[in-house]
């Protein structure tokens, strides 16, 4: 079994979906924990079932400017971070022709450049410690594009480039950079995603011959990744598929 012990990590998007199952398996592993979403009624019932271990913040990332000042909040109470997971993120269905360019802004904040920006906070020794484990949510459609998904697969591919762009300067300090890629995931994101178009379903029965991918399998691939036995494994995506090929 993994042991998270002595261990802290900041966990975006933390109240729903894979970030609120992934704090809850890594708090019961041992992990110190700080959560941020812009809600926070599932967090406040994770921060009652492990109040010593788990801390949690109301955030907006689409306000990139309040990060330093939160990390500044953090490093004053001592915190400082053996690892990031990036879970936080949108996805709006969008044709060419309803292009929403204030939309877009608001899913390339959320997706990627509030991930950006909390990354680069693992390049300083006062916010973070040496040898830890950065993860970023992405996709499989940054590969092959969702249909009526083009925002957010953009956002998706970016991340993966950004995970492969920054993984040499990260290792100066001996930190692992990468994202996992889920194929379909059985999350809250989904559900409302199949309000808005019937073509979710059909795509699992065809692409996914595992079916639909569940929320656990993500974060099983998560914890590998923020691991000891993660040692070599940097700048790179991991395909969590259910045998879907692209």
């Amino acid at each position: 079994m993994w042991d998270f012990s002595n261990k802290t990590y900041l966990i975006t998007g933390a109240n729903s979906g894979i970030g609120k199952q992934l704090s809850l398996k890594l708090a019961a592993l041992g992990g110190r924990l700080v959560l941020i979403d812009k809600n926070s009624d599932q967090m406040e019932l994770i921060q009652k079932e492990f109040p010593r271990s788990v801390s949690y913040h109301i955030l907006d990332l689409t306000e990139i400017e309040e990060i330093p000042g939160f990390m500044d909040s953090l490093r004053k109470q001592g915190f400082r971070l053996d690892g990031l997971v990036h879970c936080a993120g949108i996805s709006p269905l969008m044709t060419l022709a309803d292009f929403d360019f204030n939309l877009s802004l608001v899913t390339y904040k959320i997706n990627l450049f509030s991930f950006m920006s909390f990354s680069r906070y693992f390049m300083d020794e006062r916010y973070t410690n040496e040898g830890s484990s950065i993860v970023g949510i992405s996709s499989s459609t940054s590969v092959y594009g969702g249909n009526r998904q083009y925002i957010y697969s953009s956002t998706k591919s970016a991340m993966n480039l950004f995970v492969k762009s920054t993984a040499k300067e990260l290792a100066t300090r001996k930190t692992r950079i990468n994202t996992v890629m889920p194929s379909i995931t059985n999350t809250e994101m989904v559900a409302k995603l199949r309000t808005q178009s019937d073509a979710i379903d059909m795509n699992v029965k065809y692409r996914q011959p595992l079916g639909i991918v569940q929320p656990d399998d993500v974060c099983n691939g998560i914890l590998f990744l923020l691991s000891d036995l993660n040692k070599a494994i940097s700048g790179t995506g991991l395909k969590i598929n259910n045998g879907e090929s692209y």
